[in-house]
């Protein structure tokens, strides 16, 4: 996870660049008792995007979601 994309994330969907999401999607996937849905696990998904992107439709819709897919997570 990083800053920068999510701040062209957010250009690209035309939302006013921030941090304080970032900031808290980044304190949610580094929560201890997380196993698999990590901020890892986004970077892989991230990354396999990157590989897909050509296939979507709305691409930056899709990756918004991917960013927020796992954010609450209570297992």
């Amino acid at each position: 996870m990083n800053i920068e994309r999510w701040q062209e994330l957010l250009i690209g969907l035309r939302v006013a660049p921030e941090s304080d999401t970032f900031s808290r999607l980044q304190s949610a996937y580094a929560q201890k008792h997380r196993a698999y849905h990590t901020s890892r696990h986004i970077d892989e998904c991230l990354s396999l995007l990157d590989e897909l992107k050509h296939l979507a439709e709305h691409p930056s819709e899709v990756e918004c979601a991917l960013w927020f897919h796992d954010a609450i997570y209570e297992p």
